[in-house]
Order: structure tokens, then sequence, then C-alpha cells
């Protein structure tokens, strides 16, 4: 509970960009943990990178709409490869071959670690908005995984930088102190 409380209260103060970071960190444990090995999977984490280094989140929100599993898994019979831009009939088909062969609370982390990135988009910046989704990768991180990353190099992101969204900074300045 206290390291539920702490995480929590540390990400309040944390930028979006700085969750989306720490909640993609959690994506690559879970990947080392378990030897996941896919191009998708390399992909889809190279996506959610660039959202803490992009000046047009647009087109992020365009292309990782697309590598959402909770897009490709959708049943519905006009859920179609053609509806997805970015992909090929054949990469939709694998796509949606890894999510369904993955497990589904890990669905749930890549999912949810999308919506960190997503959920600000078109409005004000609500700070539950994000908050939510990356406390869900929080926990089902520490339910799944031996190991969840030290929350300090994301909480250098701040909230109050460009109005909750932080600054821009790559990759390697989350993982310098991790």
């Amino acid at each position: 509970m206290f390291n539920r409380f702490f995480h929590k209260s540390a990400l309040v103060k944390t930028s979006i960009l700085g969750r989306l970071a720490f909640a993609t960190t959690c994506i690559e444990y879970y990947v080392k943990e378990n030897n996941l090995k896919s191009i998708w999977i390399d992909r889809l984490i190279n996506k959610l990178w660039e959202f803490t280094n992009s000046t047009d989140l647009g087109i992020w929100e365009y292309e990782i709409g697309d590598l959402n599993p909770h897009n490709i898994l959708d049943s519905h019979p006009s859920n179609k490869a053609t509806d997805y831009k970015s992909l090929s009939e054949s990469d939709f088909e694998e796509l949606k071959q890894l999510y369904n062969s993955l497990y589904p609370v890990f669905i749930e982390m890549i999912s949810n670690t999308i919506e960190i990135g997503c959920a600000n988009l078109y409005g004000g910046v609500i700070n539950k908005l994000t908050l939510t989704p990356t406390m869900r990768v929080y926990d089902i991180s520490k339910k799944l995984q031996k190991d969840v990353p030290n929350i300090k190099p994301f909480t250098m992101s701040k909230f109050n930088e460009a109005h909750g969204w932080g600054n821009p900074k790559a990759k390697e300045k989350f993982k310098s102190t991790t």
C-alpha cells in the first residue's frame, strides 16, 4: 500500500510525458522479464517512445491507434485491415495473431499506456485522465513483474511544464538513471 501511495503522489506531480515514459518502461520490463521477441512489440515500444520527443502528437495518435490492441482485437465484423492506414493486410493479421497470443493483462497494460498519450489530446489537460491509466499500469506491473522501474527519472518531467504535458525529452533522458 505504501509503495502505491508513494508512486501515486509522485505521479500526480509528473507530466503526461513522464507518465507515458514510465508506463512504456514498465512494458519494456515486462517484455524483458518474459523474453518476448517480436518486431511488432519493438515497433509498438518505439512508437510509444516517440511521444516523449514529438512535436506533432496528431501524427503520433494516428499511428499509435493502428497499433492499439483494443482496436486490432475488436471483434466487430466491420473491423478490417483496410481501416488501418499504416498497416498492410498481412501486418494487421500478424498483429492480431500476436495480440491474441499475449496475456490479457499485458494487453491491458499496453492499452492503458496508449490511453495516457491520447486522453488529453483534444481538450484541456485533466490530471486524472492520465493519472488513472498510469496507476493501472503500475498496479499491473507490481502484480506481473519482479521489478518495476524506479519512479525518480520520470518525475523530472513536471506537471507544471507545458500545461501538464511536460517539455519534450529524448528517451535517453529517462533511461540515464533507471
